[in-house]
């Protein structure tokens, strides 16, 4: 879907037609569905996923611009309790853990204004468990985000992200969200 859309969105318009845009500027907030796998509790944990991404046109490239990116994320689900399960060798199984993330971005967008656009963009950022701010790890994370064209500058966007965090609490973890929401600019 990614490689698609990407595709799609670099083949169409005029190679000649220039990028412009009405600010360098954008801010993006999506709710979505998120999952997360990984860690001492086995299995694929669904859950809700907020994201903000405030984004810098920083430079006019071919076919398209550079971005500059902050993200916030918060991912988590409601359905996490303290109630313990047992684990097979006795105690608990972990808690999968509901996290936050901040993170820097780069990468590309193509649109035209007026018309719909697309994003792809990857960085770092720093995750942490939601419920214990002593763990706290660096993960990189990937992300796709489509957008309509802008209407009294606003836009809604799609977005899909991935992310992995190799050692939060002494654990490898991967999460994946879909996200719906607004673009403002």
């Amino acid at each position: 879907m990614f490689i698609l859309a990407t595709v799609l969105v670099a083949s169409s318009g005029d190679a000649q037609t220039p990028q412009v845009f009405p600010s360098p500027f954008s801010a993006d907030m999506t709710v979505g569905l998120n999952v997360g796998h990984g860690g001492a509790n086995p299995g694929v944990h669904p859950g809700i996923a907020i994201d903000l991404l405030a984004a810098w046109r920083a430079r006019i490239i071919t076919r398209g611009s550079f971005l500059l990116g902050f993200s916030a994320t918060l991912q988590g689900s409601p359905a996490n309790t303290d109630e313990c399960e047992p684990a097979a060798g006795g105690g608990c199984v972990p808690r999968f853990p509901d996290t936050h993330a901040v993170g820097f971005l780069a990468g590309v967008e193509r649109g035209i204004a007026g018309r719909a656009s697309v994003r792809l963009l990857g960085g770092v950022a720093r995750y942490g468990d939601a419920d214990d701010d002593s763990h706290s790890a660096l993960g990189i994370q990937g992300r796709l985000d489509l957008a309509t064209a802008t209407w009294h500058g606003m836009a809604f966007v799609t977005s899909a992200r991935a992310a992995l965090v190799p050692n939060l609490r002494g654990d490898s973890y991967q999460f994946g969200a879909l996200g719906l929401g607004l673009r403002f600019q």
